[in-house]
């Protein structure tokens, strides 16, 4: 989980059950991981070896030097030796598969901070598809649909408690006129989509005026003249969104914003229900 769900200080209670390969973890009742583990256990070349379901000692805090965790009861119910390794088919270990667990274990967050509820696409299919992939989402809002606190209300209210991120799209200036600065922080981060139409001048003055957290650019950046648009990303502290489905920003932009000490997030803007 890259979002934190409970605030610091508040009592939760976490639910782990561990069934043959299947592993079930619950905060609060809310279904956070549903893994089941491949026959045989993906293990990455230099991973850690004995990383997979097996026997052994209970760790309730075993890392973070200096961090504290209380517990106020610990309760442990053994399950018959005899249920059946997989209730459903086993996952399907490909070469994304693979690469979803090499990435993730080095820390590197394993999130699409830009989805879309679209082409039939329900927060609970989000929420299955996202525990079977091992990636976590970014539901998105699209600021214009947002017309009033009641809409505002109604699209935020099903997201409560839920393992996901929820994100604020903006495509022009003028969500800032219909939507309050209380109301916006409502929403974990803000994006702004900005299209081929929009010229480099109008993104940076949008850098400059908005309350942006990640930027969102579908197109090629012209090669040159990119300056003031990396000067402005790492001034306000934007992070430019990275797309392979569209296949941007170009490699020669990533690596002169990176150079400037941009920040970057990953995001699909999904245009169907399968991409």
């Amino acid at each position: 989980m890259y979002k934190q769900l409970v605030p610091d200080q508040q009592p939760f209670r976490m639910r782990i059950a561990v069934r043959g390969k299947n592993v079930q973890i619950r905060l609060n009742e809310e279904l956070l991981v549903d893994y089941v583990e491949p026959t045989p256990p993906v293990i990455p070349a230099g991973g850690e070896k004995f990383r997979f379901l097996d026997h052994g000692t209970f760790a309730l805090q075993c890392h973070n030097d200096g961090s504290r965790v209380t517990y106020r009861s610990v309760r442990v119910r053994p399950l018959p030796d005899d249920l059946p390794a997989y209730v459903g088919p086993p996952p399907v270990v490909d070469e994304t598969y693979r690469r979803i667990i090499n990435i993730g274990r080095h820390n590197l967050p394993m999130v699409d901070f830009h989805v879309y509820l679209r082409d039939g696409l329900s927060l609970d299919d989000a929420l299955r598809k996202s525990r079977r992939d091992g990636i976590q989402y970014g539901i998105t809002a699209d600021a214009a649909s947002l017309t009033n606190k009641g809409s505002l209300g109604d699209w935020l209210a099903p997201m409560k408690g839920k393992p996901a991120f929820f994100a604020l799209a903006t495509r022009d200036r003028a969500w800032t006129g219909r939507m309050s600065q209380e109301d916006a922080k409502q929403f974990d981060y803000v994006i702004a989509e900005c299209d081929p139409g929009q010229t480099l001048a109008t993104i940076v003055q949008r850098l400059n005026q908005e309350p942006i957290d990640i930027l969102s650019y579908q197109a090629d950046l012209p090669s040159t003249d990119t300056g003031q648009l990396i000067e402005a990303l790492v001034r306000n502290n934007v992070a430019m969104e990275l797309n392979t489905t569209t296949q941007s920003p170009n490699e020669q932009f990533i690596l002169q914003s990176k150079a400037a000490g941009c920040k970057f997030a990953f995001g699909t803007r999904n245009a169907t229900h399968q991409s």
